[in-house]
């Protein structure tokens, strides 16, 4: 199957070893919508094997706009600033942010 093949490659770029991915995020990633291709299936995994903890690649891994239900989903090109707003929250440096945006100069002032 292509997600084995693609996360295969992917976790030997990362230096990360999966030993297993949950019947579900095959299922789901099976029958999403991917208006973006395989550059968005690449980029969904990528991003999921990055920040996933333990070997196993679990639902939770996945980015947010995947584990929606489908009446959920954002518009395309609301899901990339879900995503990074999510995995911003996720890890725990929106403080961080929030901090830096205080302390950028407005640019139109």
């Amino acid at each position: 199957m292509l997600v084995h093949h693609l996360t295969d490659k992917i976790s030997r770029k990362l230096n990360r070893k999966i030993n297993q991915i949950e019947p579900d995020v095959l299922q789901l990633l099976e029958n999403f919508h991917w208006p973006g291709n395989i550059r968005e299936l690449v980029n969904a995994l990528e991003s999921s094997i990055n920040l996933m903890t333990g070997d196993t690649l679990t639902i939770k891994d996945l980015p947010a706009y995947l584990r929606q239900e489908p009446s959920e989903k954002p518009q395309i090109g609301e899901e990339i600033i879900m995503t990074l707003d999510v995995q911003i929250k996720d890890s725990g440096l929106g403080s961080k942010f929030a901090h830096f945006w205080q302390q950028t100069p407005d640019i139109n002032s």
